[in-house]
């Protein structure tokens, strides 16, 4: 028989070197279990054998969870070695493995925040889908995922310190309660493991996250082609993001809570360039070229935006807007609808001063700044990236002025138009297919939030996803 942990605990893993490690470790029954977090396995294994430091599970099991800074799953570090001489069985890297199929989107998608099914812990069980931000309900019992304690409400811990309390297992690390309405006992794990086939409820998460869906690596070419921190001033980027990954790549999030990322509007388009603009050797660039189409897109644009926001009114409100845009750079709330000022704003930051005030009433007439810094694709920027582009701006004014409004008064549009291009939620797809007559094909997808009450089809003749 094997020395007792107290023993251990007293000379130290390191000075027993001739001793066969699952001779005197208990719970080695309760192997790892399907889509199961390693804090999970750690926590399991500690509660058996009574160790409630870091520094006994370092010893014991080469486990240590790191701070906040790192993004899920980095902040949980297990030495493989270690793990397996002290277990035998290999160190449970599903999380890894199954997440590195797309690494940046782990930083958005996935919370550093311990979140959990209540009934899941006290049964000794925690899997690391769990910690997806867009699964609301738990797979097996149907209940809401929790991140705070039940008795202090204040939020539990990270993800991977949970583990350090033997008496209990996952008790909350400020009041010390169970985060379950029960404590973990392990006949209740036992019953759990016998019906092992309801952990299939996690498969659909599990192919959904997966290099087979195309859908998903689209969301991954937003990351890669935009400044996420540029969004914030609009926006909370991971929550745009998690939005927008329901929208183009939909499945098992969706069905959760009913949700359809209705919030999100992404526009998505698909064209042939002519030889006059063919792809260049840099393939996304800054528009710089005037365009012979772009002014008529620009008016046509606004025409119809003038015609939502004012209900087909003359420009003489327009007007006077423009007006207090161009001489304060700000404009009251009072007798305005957010709308109304969005508008305004957005044909500030992109057309020029005309030379009297009665350029802003007709919207035809509309002169759009030149160049346009937007990104694009080939020789110039085309059509319907342009008119989404737009359309994205405007959203995202709207967006901006409808927070802004709560606060009453003025609302500035001072540093707005320098952010406003850079923070459009843009991608243009990686794979072109070569044509015909040295042509080629231009794809890409724009998102925005969703403008209520317009018909995004009257603008847009693309794809709206």
């Amino acid at each position: 028989m094997g020395p007792s942990y107290a023993e251990l605990a007293q000379t130290g893993y390191r000075d027993l070197p001739q001793l066969e490690p699952r001779a005197y470790l208990s719970g080695l029954d309760y192997s790892p279990l399907p889509y199961e977090s390693t804090p999970s396995v750690i926590a399991r294994l500690a509660y058996c054998n009574v160790i409630d430091t870091d520094q006994g599970l370092k010893e014991a099991f080469g486990y240590r969870w790191c701070p906040s800074t790192f993004n899920f799953p980095n902040g949980v570090r297990l030495l493989a070695s270690q793990f397996k001489e002290a277990t035998g069985w290999p160190a449970p890297r599903e999380e890894s493995l199954a997440l590195q199929v797309a690494p940046k989107l782990q930083k958005w998608l996935f919370s550093t925040r311990f979140r959990f099914c209540p009934v899941c812990l006290k049964c000794g069980y925690h899997s690391f889908w769990y910690q997806l931000q867009g699964l609301t309900r738990c797979p097996l019992h149907s209940i809401p995922i929790q991140t705070t304690c039940r008795y202090c409400g204040k939020t539990v811990g990270r993800y991977g310190q949970a583990v350090r309390n033997s008496s209990g297992f996952w008790a909350c690390q400020n009041c010390g309660a169970p985060m379950s309405d029960e404590p973990f006992s392990l006949m209740r794990h036992t019953v759990f493991r016998k019906n092992v086939a309801q952990l299939d409820a996690f498969l659909p998460y599990q192919c959904w996250y997966s290099t087979g869906n195309r859908e998903l690596s689209l969301v991954e070419q937003v990351i890669a082609q935009n400044n996420l921190n540029g969004w914030s001033w609009w926006c909370d980027p991971g929550a745009f993001l998690l939005q927008a990954s329901r929208k183009i790549a939909p499945g098992p999030l969706n069905r959760d809570d009913g949700g359809s990322a209705q919030d999100v509007t992404a526009l998505r388009w698909k064209i042939r360039m002519t030889a006059t603009q063919h792809l260049s050797e840099t393939p996304v660039q800054r528009a710089g070229i005037p365009q012979l189409y772009l002014r008529r897109v620009y008016a046509s644009t606004v025409t119809i935006l003038h015609r939502w926001v004012f209900g087909g009114t003359n420009g003489v409100q327009c007007a006077r807007d423009m007006i207090s845009v161009m001489q304060t750079g700000t404009i009251p709330t009072a007798g305005h609808t957010a709308k109304q000022i969005a508008f305004a704003f957005f044909r500030a930051c992109f057309e020029y001063n005309p030379t009297n005030v009665f350029g802003w009433i007709d919207p035809r007439a509309a002169q759009i700044r030149e160049p346009f810094a937007t990104r694009y694709l080939g020789r110039c920027i085309q059509r319907l990236p342009l008119r989404a582009v737009l359309l994205a701006s405007f959203a995202i004014l709207l967006r901006y002025v409808t927070d802004q409004m709560t606060c009453g008064g003025l609302i500035s549009l001072l540093g707005v138009g320098t952010r406003l291009q850079a923070g459009i939620p843009l991608i243009y797809l990686p794979a072109y297919a070569p044509g015909f007559l040295d042509s080629d094909y231009s794809e890409g997808i724009v998102m925005f939030p969703a403008i209520e009450d317009l018909d995004i089809r009257r603008v847009w003749p693309g794809e709206v996803l």
